[in-house]
């Protein structure tokens, strides 16, 4: 069922499909709900959309991420030589210091760079180390122990792949 509705903050109309166990929407998008009265503080609506240098985790042309990685932005004329890089232009700062340093064995989808010492800020070249995706995985779970539900999605999934390769044969 759609309901068409008028936008209270910008009075546009909009029409949403309505979901049985979901009221229907008051707003035309997110930028108008977070306009609404009440919905946000003016500290909140002050973060919003800072970007660059207006940014509290911006330091000299990085980013920090809650995980600790450092984000750096590529300058537009080398972003063609980063397939990792994000749409914004940003991409992880050791992704960067290995492409770099290895332009002719960039990382590619399926690899990861390794810290060696296994500090995620410690992002010296001799620290990296590029490997697959598996080994990586590999690496890091020795030792540990599958649960029984962990086992079971792991047969499923094998007994998935195998019927898609003999019906792919």
């Amino acid at each position: 069922m759609e309901t068409t509705k008028e936008c209270p903050i910008c009075g546009g109309t909009f029409t949403r499909k309505k979901h049985s166990k979901q009221e229907s929407p008051k707003y035309c998008s997110r930028a108008c709900s977070n306009k609404a009265p009440g919905r946000m503080t003016e500290e909140i609506r002050a973060k919003i959309g800072r970007s660059g240098e207006d940014n509290p985790n911006w330091i000299n042309g990085q980013w920090t991420a809650s995980d600790g990685r450092v984000f750096i932005l590529v300058p537009p004329n080398e972003r063609h030589l980063h397939p990792t890089i994000r749409n914004d232009g940003y991409m992880k700062r050791y992704q960067y210091i290995w492409n770099t340093a290895h332009p002719e064995d960039p990382v590619c989808e399926g690899y990861v760079i390794h810290h060696k010492n296994e500090d995620r800020t410690d992002d010296r070249i001799e620290n990296l180390e590029k490997i697959s995706n598996s080994d990586h995985t590999r690496h890091h779970g020795t030792g540990r122990k599958h649960t029984v539900e962990s086992r079971e999605r792991m047969r499923v999934a094998q007994l998935a792949r195998r019927a898609r390769e003999r019906d792919s044969a």
